[in-house]
């Protein structure tokens, strides 16, 4: 069987759960006789906007297949811009890619980084599509449905806004979605500076106060739509 994941990517680039559980099933699938890759938002060039699909080298027998020019990967930080995360492509890379690997299934791990194209490729091409939810993304912008310590009310986007005040900048993404980013992760000083963001977060006094409208509650909506 020639099984596709779609991940965030590999370890140590990316940590947590997510990888965790995407490697160790995709290397046991190799053990057990499959073809398995995994498809992954990579760098985003700021310089040549084309979408394109970069195959690197073999992990644990694990093919390695790179996008470039993805949607933006917030992770936990939230999305202040929701038409970034819902930019629509003019080509059919997907397409095309999943017409050359022809998997038999792909199991999606996470909608972060993925343009909805991919999907409607595969649809159209009767692959079938596994999802295992791993956080809230797709419901929730900070994918862990809370604001201010307490359980969200997702439904009407009302918190949205105010949540989402600190949510890092485009370039401060494609920063973190770059090589350089990759090589540099655990340096002190990427450490430190992660460590300072991540108490700004924590802290709902340090975040700016703004107002909500029914437009910007809106907007959200379309996020949580698409």
């Amino acid at each position: 069987m020639i099984i596709l994941h779609y991940a965030l990517g590999f370890s140590p680039y990316r940590t947590g759960g997510l990888t965790k559980y995407v490697m160790d099933l995709s290397k046991q699938q190799f053990e057990l006789g499959h073809s398995v890759g995994v498809l992954w938002p990579g760098k985003i060039n700021l310089f040549n906007k084309h979408i394109r699909i970069k195959q690197n080298k073999v992990i644990n027998g694990v093919k390695n297949y790179e996008i470039i020019n993805p949607l933006l990967v917030p992770l936990l930080n939230g999305i202040k811009n929701v038409n970034l995360f819902t930019e629509p492509i003019g080509d059919n890379i997907y397409k095309a890619f999943l017409k050359e690997i022809h998997p038999d299934v792909i199991h999606i791990h996470t909608f972060m980084g993925l343009h909805k194209e991919f999907l409607d490729y595969a649809k159209q091409l009767n692959i079938k599509l596994v999802y295992t939810t791993h956080d809230y993304f797709g419901i929730c912008p900070k994918v862990n449905l809370l604001y201010n310590g307490e359980i969200c009310n997702v439904n009407d986007c009302q918190n949205c806004v105010q949540c989402n005040v600190d949510a890092f900048s485009y370039y401060k993404i494609v920063v973190l979605q770059s090589c350089l980013y990759r090589t540099l992760k655990y340096s002190k000083i990427l450490r430190y500076i992660r460590d300072k963001e991540k108490r700004k977060i924590s802290n709902p006094s340090l975040k700016e106060k703004i107002s909500t409208s029914s437009d910007s509650r809106q907007e959200y909506q379309k996020l949580k739509n698409y």
